[in-house]
């Protein structure tokens, strides 16, 4: 089964589950979101020499970013109103990725699983 169809049952269960659309996009999003600021520390704590497949970095980055944005959201509640605690990471972690990503030159290789292994570096 394709990315998109689990999206799209993930969406259809959530739904008829009583989650109105709007709820379940939003979570899909914040949940998507961790997991991307999971695979970026996964890839920087992984040897350089080493290559992760794609599954594995995902699972790693789904784990590794739920427990960073809980553990945000329980330490920066006090600090950060409205209960946002939890996206400080994903911020921090996006942000030095996007710096990063401006300070060097283009990746060479253009296929996907170069960009995607050279997501952290």
């Amino acid at each position: 089964m394709s990315g998109l169809g689990v999206l799209a049952l993930a969406l259809l269960w959530l739904v008829l589950m009583g989650a109105g659309f709007t709820s379940t996009l939003l979570l899909i999003g914040a949940i998507a979101l961790q997991t991307l600021v999971g695979v970026v520390i996964w890839h920087r704590l992984r040897p350089a020499d080493s290559v992760a497949a794609w599954v594995e970095s995902i699972g790693m980055g789904l784990a590794i970013g739920s427990v960073i944005a809980m553990l945000s959201g329980v330490v920066l509640d006090r600090f950060i109103p409205g209960g946002w605690g939890w996206l400080a990471p994903s911020v921090v972690a996006l942000g030095w990725v996007l710096v990063r990503r401006l300070r060097r030159p283009a990746a060479t290789s253009g296929t996907p699983a170069a960009s995607f292994n050279s997501l952290a570096d």
